[in-house]
C-alpha cells in the first residue's frame, strides 16, 4: 500500500533525510507511538501541514528564540504492508483489544496510567508496533498548527489532519525517491 507523505523540518536536516532516510520519535507523548511522521492526504493540505509543522517547531519556549531560521518539507513515497487504521472502524476495534489487553495487565499489576491520553495513546500504539505485523499506524489528529493555539493553550477532540507514523522507515521508504518540495524562511 503507497502513501505519500510530507515532513517539516529544520532545513539543516534535509541532506542527511535525503541520504541516510528519516529517523524515528521515540518520545512518550507522540501521537501514534514511535515512528517517523508523516502529514497525508484525509482532512487538510498535507504540505502545508508540514510547513506550518516546520516553522512551529523552530521556537524554543525555554530560550524564546528560534532553533533554526530555515525550514524544508520532504515528500516521500511510503510503501508499507500492514496499516493499523485508525481512522477506520475495523482498525479501532484491533486497537481496542490491545488496549484492553494492556488494562487487564496494568490492572493485575498494579500499575497506573500515564498523566494524559497522549501519553496512554502512545504506550498503546507502541505495544502494538512491537507485538504486530503493523509497518505503520494512521490517525486523524487534532495538531495545532498555527501559534495562536498553541500559545493559547487552545485544545480540540476534533482532528485537524490525517497523519502517519512510519515504524521503519528505512524499510518503507526509498531514498532515491524523497524530494524537497518546499524551503523557506521560519
Amino acid at each position: 500500500m503507497e502513501f505519500e507523505g510530507f515532513h517539516g523540518t529544520d532545513f539543516d536536516n534535509h541532506e542527511s533525510i535525503l541520504d541516510l532516510n528519516f529517523s524515528v520519535s521515540a518520545a512518550e507523548d507522540d501521537w501514534l507511538g514511535t515512528g517517523a511522521y508523516f502529514f497525508i492526504e484525509g482532512i487538510s493540505d498535507p504540505l502545508l501541514d508540514a510547513r506550518q509543522w516546520a516553522k512551529l517547531q523552530a521556537y524554543d519556549k525555554h530560550t524564546r528564540t528560534n532553533r533554526y531560521e530555515n525550514y524544508a518539507v520532504i515528500k516521500a513515497i511510503i510503501d508499507v504492508n500492514n496499516v493499523l487504521r485508525l481512522d477506520q472502524q475495523e482498525g479501532l476495534i484491533a486497537y481496542n483489544v490491545f488496549r484492553n489487553y494492556l488494562l487487564e495487565r496494568m490492572k493485575a499489576d498494579r500499575i497506573k496510567p500515564k498523566v494524559n491520553a497522549i501519553r496512554n495513546d502512545c504506550e498503546v500504539c507502541n505495544h502494538i508496533l512491537q507485538n504486530s505485523e503493523f509497518d505503520a499506524i494512521v490517525n486523524f489528529e487534532y495538531i495545532k498548527l498555527d501559534e495562536w493555539t498553541r500559545v493559547k493553550k487552545y485544545s480540540s477532540r476534533i482532528a485537524t489532519c490525517r497523519i502517519m507514523s512510519v515504524k521503519e522507515p528505512k524499510a518503507s521508504i526509498d531514498v532515491t525517491k524523497l524530494s524537497v518540495v518546499e524551503r523557506g524562511r521560519v
